[in-house]
């Protein structure tokens, strides 16, 4: 008799009981819990630790072309402050001919200033220019629940009744987004694990949207131009902002530097002294 396949609700791995230091592995007695989630999902949660996976990045494109063969909507987030690396090669390809929206995430962290009719503009035009064609695109917080109100309507009339796949690369907040989603209409927060580290989903995460059709949370494609691929997880959470971005004044003679904590340095070459803004994180 055929065991049923189970997977963790955190992740989407396969549930599986035999190796530890593989996706999906869970103790036998956890398997009689109303809800399963997988070991890495649990360290991950209570302690913040991360444990490899086995996935290589050609991986997770394969499972995101399985979209291809769909009618769905797809709804597909970027991180506003990583927005070229947000973006995947042949995105258009792999995800078929269903229509696409396009959602910026964080824009609580930009600054009040900010003119959000020509951000939109800029997304819109910039991923064109990538060879992505989108119905529409909108600006939100998946952290706060800044812009669901619009978006949550949205994808109701967009979507007509089919499935919905929530797609982007790793970090840019897709499983944020989904919880904000659940929690607005059951009350129920954080159902899929979340952390600042790339690699967290690594399956179709499905979730019911009515009798007939589910919205799917899907693994971070790997996008080696990502910031977060070329620092440590420890500094990764020292330059995630978490608060508003403002302006900062320096004044420079010529030949000074700035350092921006060890990461990245801006040299004034030649010139009288001036006034240069920098928008920083104002944790």
């Amino acid at each position: 008799m055929m065991e049923e396949l189970m997977y963790c609700e955190g992740c989407g791995a396969e549930i599986q009981t035999k190796e530890k230091t593989k996706s999906g592995f869970v103790p036998r007695s956890a398997l009689d819990s109303e809800h399963i989630i997988c070991q890495r999902c649990f360290r991950l949660k209570h302690y913040n630790e991360v444990q490899d996976v086995e996935y290589s990045d050609d991986d997770y494109l394969r499972m995101i072309n399985k979209i291809s063969d769909t009618n769905s909507l797809v709804v597909k987030i970027v991180d506003i402050f990583d927005f070229n690396g947000s973006f995947i090669s042949g995105f258009q390809r792999l995800t078929g001919n269903n229509p696409i929206i396009l959602i910026g995430n964080k824009v609580d962290l930009l600054p009040k200033s900010t003119n959000k009719s020509k951000l939109i503009h800029w997304m819109k035009k910039t991923a064109s220019e990538f060879g992505l064609t989108v119905q529409d695109v909108f600006l939100a917080s998946a952290e706060k629940g800044l812009g669901f109100d619009i978006i949550e309507k949205e994808i109701e009339e967009r979507r007509n009744g089919k499935d919905v796949y929530v797609v982007g690369c790793t970090n840019v907040g897709k499983s944020t987004f989904i919880n904000q989603l659940i929690n607005r209409s059951s009350g129920v927060k954080n159902a899929i694990t979340t952390s600042y580290f790339p690699g967290t989903t690594l399956g179709f995460i499905q979730i019911p949207l009515d009798r007939k059709s589910n919205m799917y949370d899907t693994p971070g494609v790997v996008n080696r131009r990502q910031l977060v691929h070329y620092v440590s997880d420890k500094d990764l959470k020292v330059i995630t902002p978490k608060k508003e971005i403002k302006p900062k004044v320096y004044q420079l003679q010529d030949k000074q530097t700035l350092f921006f904590g060890g990461f990245a340095r801006f040299d004034f070459e030649k010139g009288m002294k001036q006034s240069f803004v920098c928008y920083l994180s104002n944790d």
